[in-house]
């Protein structure tokens, strides 16, 4: 928060701190009442940490807010991340055009590198399409639309960050920025990482834990229909721009 603070202030924003839900203190009631272990298994071929639940809880109450305070858009910021000098002249620019997504991240992981097409330039920045796996949860902005898709009653079915699929499963259009305007910082982003911080790790990480069935055959095939509907979706933009 001292890091988030300074930052903000330094760049001329105000905000609002969202505080988290710990995924280590939830009951079985409440883990039962809101995680689906059926789809997440689905999709990430194990089960679901606590922390990553905690995290997709809080990231969920930021939709909410965006919601309730029916914005155009907000920003999400989780509280280890750097940004960049000219992320207030991005986000003039952006508000001033007809934005390609409803989701646009700042930062953005890639672990497979796949095409990705320039949608249009703001502000001496690419937004570029997405037709496979981009991961990242770190800086984002989000439209209503999005938010009231993802703000809803529904169970957790995936990880924060696994915007790939959040994508293909409630038909959210995304975009990244390139540069990037924001990063993970070096050294808070490392000792806060949920990977370090859950038990997973002490038996072989979350890697080792997927199943085989999945790995090999329901994987391939939701990968593939995601990549379809992703490039349908980006070829629907390109026409019509």
């Amino acid at each position: 928060l001292t890091h988030m603070h300074a930052t903000l202030s330094r760049l001329g924003l105000t905000y609002e701190r969202i505080p988290a839900i710990e995924g280590t203190k939830l009951s079985q009631d409440e883990i039962k009442n809101r995680y689906s272990s059926f789809w997440f298994q689905l999709f990430h071929g194990r089960e679901m940490s606590p922390g990553e639940l905690g995290c997709a809880l809080s990231h969920k109450l930021a939709y909410r807010r965006i919601v309730e305070d029916q914005l155009d858009w907000g920003l999400v910021l989780e509280d280890d991340v750097l940004l960049d000098d000219s992320l207030l002249e991005l986000l003039r620019g952006l508000f001033a055009v007809q934005v390609p997504a409803e989701i646009i991240q700042l930062y953005f992981s890639e672990q497979r590198p796949h095409q990705l097409a320039t949608l249009r330039e703001v502000a001496g920045k690419k937004l570029v399409g997405f037709t496979g796996a981009h991961a990242s949860a770190i800086a984002y902005l989000v439209s209503r639309s999005a938010a009231i898709k993802l703000s809803g009653t529904d169970k957790i079915r995936f990880a924060a960050d696994k915007f790939s699929w959040i994508s293909a499963y409630y038909n959210i259009s995304f975009c990244g920025v390139l540069p990037f305007a924001a990063t993970p910082h070096p050294t808070l982003n490392g000792k806060s990482n949920i990977d370090y911080s859950d038990q997973y790790l002490a038996h072989g990480g979350r890697q080792a834990r997927k199943r085989l069935l999945w790995k090999f055959i329901v994987r391939p095939i939701a990968v593939t229909v995601r990549t379809m509907i992703n490039r349908q979706r980006q070829k629907a933009y390109q026409s019509s721009g």
